[in-house]
């Protein structure tokens, strides 16, 4: 899958080219506070309790294993499990839901913020071209913009998702077994962003992630691009990337409008 990334032209991307590497932001840093916040819907059916149970029972004797503990704490520790799943089941409400003191409500929020606090998500557009993008995001034109080539890489790209937008944000269910519904949270915008065509590109840590020099095919250069940052930036990807990548220049056509021409070597 081709995509692209926006860049203000700063000492950290010179050092992230050098290093061959890509940053993965944790979803609680993003810009946009409802971006990824978390919308939970707590009305849990008693099929969602017994899916939560198996999950939480199947990382009990995972944890046991790889602690290589066989002594009964295991199995007491899923009586003990079993016992408060039994009694939130007990626990129905006037709509006969249950659990409806919600003790669920704070176990689950606090584990779910800690995951919006770890994982790693770097977000990338689908389009080189976009004048917001390079307004906002590559310092009015002075920036650039590279050209990716994900299939170079199941490491660094191991999971991509294409954002959906929508006009109100929904509450999603959200347990420690719904992965899926996870993913759907970080991949979930308001529409007013959907002129930047996202793609996420998902780590299981936050930080910088190295990246196969391959994946790297084009550099874009802003319209006011400095001279003197085109050229440095140019030095360093051919060091570390090689003759392959293409580099490219904003330029105005006739009509005025925007497109790129080769750079020669």
């Amino acid at each position: 899958m081709m995509l692209y990334k926006y860049f203000k032209i700063s000492d950290y991307l010179k050092t992230n080219l050098r290093e061959r590497q890509i940053w993965f932001s944790a979803p609680c840093d993003f810009n946009d506070v409802d971006d990824s916040a978390l919308r939970i819907d707590w009305q849990l059916t008693d099929e969602d309790l017994w899916n939560e149970f198996g999950f939480l029972q199947q990382m009990i004797y995972q944890s046991a294993i790889m602690n290589k503990d066989y002594s009964s704490k295991p199995a007491d520790l899923e009586d003990e499990l079993r016992m408060d799943f039994l009694s939130m089941l007990a626990d129905r409400g006037p709509d006969g839901a249950p659990d409806h003191s919600g003790r669920l409500r704070v176990p689950v929020t606090e584990a779910l913020e800690m995951r919006r606090r770890m994982i790693g998500i770097s977000c990338f557009a689908q389009n080189n071209l976009n004048r917001l993008m390079w307004s906002h995001y590559a310092d009015g034109d002075r920036g650039i913009c590279i050209g990716v080539d994900t299939r170079f890489d199941n490491e660094c790209f191991q999971q991509l998702e294409v954002i959906n937008y929508v006009e109100t944000l929904p509450k999603i269910k959200l347990l420690s077994h719904m992965r899926t519904n996870l993913i759907t949270l970080y991949s979930t915008k308001a529409s007013e962003w959907s002129y930047e065509q996202e793609v996420r590109a998902f780590q299981h840590t936050k930080g910088n992630h190295p990246m196969d020099a391959r994946c790297l095919v084009s550099v874009f250069f802003g319209e006011r691009t400095p001279q003197a940052d085109l050229e440095e930036i140019r030095d360093i990807v051919r060091q570390k990337y090689g003759k392959k990548v293409e580099f490219l220049k904003m330029i105005r056509t006739e009509s005025g409008a925007r497109d790129f021409e080769s750079l020669a070597d």
